[in-house]
Parts: structure tokens; sequence; C-alpha cells
């Protein structure tokens, strides 16, 4: 329909871009995982110094 109406269109198809994400976070688990833990990406005191706060 949104092809119909605005003559547009996506670039890349739904299965393609999905696994593309999907190996991201399996490759990027370092930046995820500590998150989805309740943990900080960073290290508290490091925050500390730099901002003032935590």
């Amino acid at each position: 329909k949104i092809k119909q109406m605005l003559g547009w269109e996506p670039e890349n198809k739904l299965e393609d871009r999905l696994s593309e994400t999907v190996k991201w976070y399996k490759e990027n688990g370092w930046w995820w995982k500590p998150l989805k833990e309740g943990r900080p990406l960073i290290d508290p005191d490091v925050q500390l110094k730099r901002t003032g706060k935590v």
C-alpha cells in the first residue's frame, strides 16, 4: 500500500535485515549482556570520575 501511495519500497527485505541483526547480537554480547544482567556499561567509579555522579 505504501508503495502504491508514495512510490516507496524498502531497499532490503525484512528477512535479510533480521538475520543481520541477530548475527550482530550474537557477535556483540559484550555490549548488551551487561545491560540485560542489570550491570552498567561503564564501571561506576569511572563514571563518577567523568561526570561527578553515578
